[in-house]
């Protein structure tokens, strides 16, 4: 099977360890408070427990707004494709962080179950790619990994005031 076909498919695999996230993080915010050691209730966890839905869910919007530009860009402009599987081995760091949430609060963490499997999917395709310079790929992807981690926190403060502004 064409590689192609990986790149434009990761998009649908990514939407759907988001839905699940959606879906239960309504339920996950009440639950974790309590399961959560002391030593990591910090201030960022105490921002994440009191996101709104509205604004979990725009800031996965977004996210998933420059993912699809990338992959059509890459999917344009195949010379992209070293940074294409840098992103998509930074989204497999992020599923790691799932599994060593889901460690330290003995319980589900929503997105588990969806990025385990897109996770073993996306590492399939991951290694059907024709990649040339494996140092970049890796350097790359722990980079764009601190991208997306700030991303989605500009995204939360965002997404904060435009629904205090509605209040």
């Amino acid at each position: 099977m064409d590689f192609r076909i990986y790149i434009a498919l990761f998009p649908t695999v990514f939407m759907f360890h988001e839905l699940e996230e959606i879906l239960f993080f309504k339920n996950y915010r009440k639950l974790i408070n309590n399961k959560v050691p002391k030593m990591f209730k910090g201030n960022y966890l105490k921002k994440y427990l009191n996101l709104s839905s509205t604004t979990f869910i725009f800031t996965i919007f977004e996210e998933y707004i420059i993912l699809v530009l990338i992959t059509w860009i890459t999917l344009l402009k195949i010379s992209y494709l070293e940074f294409y599987v840098s992103l998509m081995l930074a989204y497999n760091y992020h599923i790691l962080g799932h599994i060593i949430q889901s460690i330290i609060v003995k319980s589900y963490v929503p997105g588990l179950i969806f990025g385990i499997a897109s996770s073993i999917v996306s590492i399939y395709w991951i290694s059907a790619m024709p990649v040339h310079n494996w140092s970049f790929v890796l350097y790359c992807s722990v980079i764009i990994l601190v991208l997306i981690f700030v991303n989605i926190q500009i995204c939360f403060k965002i997404g904060k005031k435009i629904i205090n502004r509605k209040r």
